[in-house]
């Protein structure tokens, strides 16, 4: 400590007592023998007893090519209070060997608040044997520096290095430029473990081989304490190590503002035994994954590639997911989030080839507040047994959203949800489930139930799919493209639903797209300035199904060249008592979609049951039924009422009811437009009414023809007022025009 007496000098200046300090002292290793005097036992006590931080260095004779040089240790393993550096003449010169009797190195100042840092530099740490530690066992800060630490065994813990850190030391681990390689453990951390340290480093380095029997952290298992910032790991390989979980790596993030970090680096061939996380386990905190590669790792439980428990923050960037496996869910990454809220996003990386027995082929998103994927392809994933094929994503009741953009979802398939399946548990407005400018093409769902889906399974929650196409999708049941059911909302805006199709007659139908309000009310339901086509059905609603409680807006939009098996080839609409469907449409065009069985209905739009049917202003073209199904072009009946103003029905084909068929309305009203070049086997060439009550006025209805009556109109048991004016030039074996019983306005 300082003084404060100051000889006083005959000019007057001053001079302070310092402290006393001792100086760094090199100490250098002359034999390969231990235990004696030049051996590094030796000069690591004589390390110890100078004080300070210390300096060994070798100064051994030339190894007999091509060995190395070989310390092999007899004494036990060797001991140091630290504040040292071992600089040695590098890896592939020096072994320094436990021989398989006891450990290597065990580093401790037995003052545990006061951190005595090591460094080890340019030495091999092999065949060390202990209860943990077997290479290194350190309570002190620890660097490596080209080192290899290769065949230690722990019979208890921590194979090759273990670290125990104290946070009021602030203990801290850095490794690079080295190999850490077969390695093992009895229970956790076969490679490298750290325990309660305050940040870990490691860069350049290869971690392979290592296992851990019954516990986590094939490679490394890394635990920071509650103060600790963080481990980065940058430009390594983690490649075939094993472990109970997390194969790879275990890593454990100290609060809720640590951050992992990984950079470049490839995790590869791990294997979690008899757990989960195959790769990479991560626990906690704010983790950054940056042009990393985590392939073909496998788990005997949940995460093949990676497993996330309850994350701050989770962000995949630039990074692929590839061939990752598990027998239980989750092939490529899941994420448990917590009930303090975990966002995760990944961009611009791809999920491939991942495989999982249940749920969740590629990722599995699970109670987490928010999801963002963008710029990223998901392609080729399966999940067996459930839903998610490509993506599997469930928010929180406090979520604020899901959101998919620019992506490409292709080629993925699962029980259901065969691309995505995503649910929203907010049904707050503020909180939604948006999927943007995406193509989601190929994928299938395998499943024989309600739940469908083959590009995209939407569960609860408010959803809007905009500028997205959804192509080429295939379904078992329900919903080629997309299947609905439950949600708070949905909204389909500038998107392209084509080439979907369901292979079964056992479910509801829905090529394009299938809505079930599954009881829960009349659930608004838009599609706007949107293209179905080429959607196929083997039950109904080639493009579009609904029913369960829907309020179904469909405006500007071409529903085109769809096909049903059953009945609507382009839109099937039904609902019942409380789960009425509305169905209102404006503008936009039905062309050329067929229904296909016999005795079906609504060739272009099909609704039936409770709900009120309003269609304005739209192209209803050359569509077609069967010759003994009605309503070529629309069919409405058992509905509340029906409006149709201004539309063009034309070209359209049927049994009866060629341009239009309503039955059993209680009240309709059809106004202005044309129907036009219609045709039937039966009756109704233009307008078919059966047992309903309503007004047709305005309506240009001419060359329309029937093969038994009312080539134009045709009434059977309905009370119907009609503005015969325009009912012109129609042909029928009986009343050309009209046939049956009106009213007329003249």
């Amino acid at each position: 400590m300082k003084t404060n007496h100051k000889p006083q000098s005959t000019t007057g200046s001053s001079i302070e007592v310092l402290e006393t300090r001792i100086a760094p002292a090199t100490f250098t290793v002359t034999t390969l023998t231990d235990s004696v005097p030049g051996s590094l036992r030796a000069e690591l006590a004589l390390a110890d007893a100078q004080g300070g931080h210390n300096t060994i260095v070798f100064h051994l004779p030339a190894a007999t090519s091509p060995n190395e040089n070989t310390i092999m240790l007899t004494g036990g393993v060797l001991t140091s209070k630290g504040n040292v550096t071992i600089d040695g003449p590098g890896a592939g010169r020096l072994i320094i060997s436990g021989g398989s009797t006891s450990g290597v190195f065990d580093f401790n100042s037995t003052v545990s608040a006061t951190d005595s840092p090591v460094s080890i530099s340019g030495v091999s740490i092999v065949d060390g044997s202990a209860a943990s530690g077997a290479g290194i066992f350190s309570d002190e800060s620890l660097t490596l520096k080209n080192v290899v630490v290769s065949g230690n065994v722990a019979t208890g813990s921590n194979g090759g290095v273990y670290v125990g850190g104290n946070a009021t030391a602030g203990t801290k681990v850095a490794i690079s430029n080295s190999l850490i390689t077969s390695n093992g453990a009895v229970d956790f951390s076969g490679g490298v473990g750290l325990h309660n340290v305050t940040s870990f480093t490691m860069s350049n380095t290869v971690i392979t081989g290592n296992m851990a029997m019954a516990d986590g952290g094939g490679g490394i298992g890394a635990l920071l304490n509650s103060s600790g910032t963080k481990i980065d790991i940058t430009g390594c390989q983690i490649t075939g190590n094993s472990a109970s979980y997390g194969g790879g790596l275990q890593l454990t993030a100290g609060g809720s503002t640590s951050k992992i970090i990984i950079t470049n680096t490839e995790i590869t061939g791990n294997t979690a035994m008899t757990a989960g996380a195959g790769g990479l386990y991560l626990s906690g905190g704010n983790t950054v994954i940056t042009g990393s590669s985590i392939r073909g790792n496998t788990a005997a439980d949940a995460g093949g590639g990676i497993l996330a428990q309850d994350p701050a923050a989770l962000t995949i960037s630039g990074s692929i997911l590839s061939g990752n496996t598990t027998t239980g869910s989750n092939g490529g990454l899941i994420v448990n989030g917590s009930v303090s809220g975990t966002k995760v996003t990944i961009s611009n990386s791809l999920i491939a080839a991942n495989k999982a027995a249940d749920f969740s082929g590629g990722i599995g998103i699970h109670e987490v507040t928010s999801f963002a994927i963008s710029n990223s392809d998901v392609i080729g994933n399966t999940a067996t047994a459930d839903g998610g094929g490509g993506i599997g994503a469930q928010l929180s009741s406090s979520g604020t959203g899901i959101t998919v953009t620019g992506c490409q979802i292709i080629g993925n398939s699962a029980n259901f949800g065969g691309g995505l399946q995503l649910v929203d548990l907010n049904s707050a407005s503020t909180s939604k489930i948006v999927v943007k400018n995406t193509t989601v093409a190929g994928n299938v769902s395998t499943d024989s139930g309600p739940a469908g889906g083959g590009g995209l399974y939407l569960g609860a929650g408010n959803a809007l799919i905009t500028g997205t196409t959804i192509r080429g999708n295939v379904a078992v049941y329900n919903g080629g493209g997309i299947n609905a059911r439950g949600g708070t909302s949905l909204t389909i805006s500038g998107s392209t639903i084509s080439g979907n199709r369901t292979t079964s007659e056992g479910g509801q139908g829905g090529g394009g797209l299938c809505i079930d309000g599954s009881g829960s009310g009349e659930i608004p339901v838009t599609i706007t300035r949107s293209h179905i086509s080429e959607n196929q059905s083997a039950l109904s609603g080639g493009g579009s199904f609904a029913t369960g409680g829907v309020a179904l807006t469909i405006s500007s939009s071409i529903f085109l060249g769809n096909t049903a098996f059953a009945s609507g080839g382009g839109v099937y609409a039904a609902g019942t008592g409380a789960n009425k469907v509305d169905l209102h449409v404006t503008g936009g065009a039905f062309t050329e979609n067929i229904v296909s069985a016999a005795a079906a209905d609504g060739g272009g739009i099909s609704a039936s049951g409770d709900g009120v049917v309003s269609i304005t202003g739209a192209k209803v073209t050359g569509n077609s039924i069967t010759s003994d199904g009605a309503g070529g072009g629309i069919f409405a009946d058992s509905t509340d009422s029906v409006t149709v103003t201004d539309v063009v029905a034309a070209s359209n084909s049927a049994g009866v009811g060629g341009g239009l068929f309503i039955a059993s309305s209680p009240v309709f009203q059809v106004n202005g437009g044309a129907i036009t070049g219609n045709g039937v086997a039966g009756n109704g060439g233009g307008v078919g009414i059966f047992d309903s009550t309503g007004t047709i006025e305005g309506v240009v209805i001419t060359g329309n023809a029937a093969g038994i009556a009312g080539g134009g109109v045709d009434n059977s048991g309905g009370t119907v007022t009609l503005d015969i004016t325009n009912v012109f030039a129609n042909s029928a074996l009986t009343g050309p025009n009209v046939d049956g019983a009106f009213t007329l306005l003249i």
